[in-house]
């Protein structure tokens, strides 16, 4: 797993929350989050996923086997002695729904935030291309928006994502979402999921049936009318957190009380 200064860990006495960012990004995306939930007394992890803030190169040279390995070392860093907690924005979301689904047992809540299933229709044309060879001609392209797609513009500056998209790193996204859409049939654990009304990176209703269909316990799902694809630091980062912390806090109370 990457070591980096943007990664987060804070202590806590309430469960323990993994947090993971989305492809190209970093930590950054979901420290409003992470930084609310360990004010509140969470244990709060947040790795930087292997190839990010690095470079494309570095993305280019990692694979789909690296984040889902990052994922599961991160979870076996958690104490085992409190309930345990992962939350997944982007791919972080599909990393999420993976561990939830070799852990049935020991996830005890995922947040879906933007769960990135599906992809608009441009970014599932790229995709496809990369699949089937474009990396082998072209190394990169440049994002629609510098800093992200987040209508906060003052988050949009101080975002230290990259401005460039690694198309053999997009090859191992598309194979890492397509083995998720595969292999996760059945969530047992609670699930809230969220979404941003403008997200112009994945195709949102579609990505919400998605957990529709596989979450067996879908305890909410919240619309963040303003809030585009990085919801978690765009202009409704408040009560994205809000709501998010009230699920984790729901959790944690049921979780101790039947220990």
């Amino acid at each position: 797993m990457a070591t980096d200064t943007l990664s987060f860990h804070g202590a806590g006495n309430k469960a323990s929350v993994l947090v993971m960012h989305g492809f190209t990004g970093t930590p950054f995306d979901v420290m409003p989050l992470a930084n609310e939930l360990h004010a509140k007394g969470f244990e709060v992890h947040v790795p930087l996923l292997t190839g990010h803030h690095a470079g494309v190169d570095a993305l280019n040279n990692t694979r789909a086997e690296d984040w889902i390995g990052d994922a599961d070392n991160s979870w076996r860093a958690l104490p085992r002695n409190k309930p345990r907690i992962v939350a997944g924005f982007s791919m972080g979301g599909l990393l999420a729904c993976l561990l939830a689904q070799k852990y049935p047992r020991d996830v005890d809540a995922l947040l879906l935030l933007a769960p990135a299933f599906h992809l608009r229709l441009d970014g599932a044309v790229v995709g496809f291309a990369a699949r089937h060879g474009l990396w082998r001609i072209l190394k990169s392209f440049p994002k629609s928006e510098r800093g992200g797609d987040v209508g906060d513009e003052n988050m949009r500056r101080q975002n230290p994502t990259g401005t460039e998209v690694p198309v053999k790193g997009l090859k191992e996204f598309e194979r890492l979402r397509l083995k998720t859409l595969a292999e996760v049939t059945e969530l047992g654990a609670p699930v809230w999921s969220a979404f941003g009304g403008r997200d112009h990176v994945i195709n949102a209703k579609k990505c919400a049936r998605v957990v529709h269909r596989i979450s067996r316990n879908l305890v909410g799902e919240v619309w963040f009318p303003h809030s585009q694809h990085l919801l978690i630091i765009d202009k409704e980062r408040d009560e994205v957190c809000l709501r998010a912390l009230q699920f984790c806090e729901q959790i944690n109370a049921a979780k101790s009380r039947s220990a």
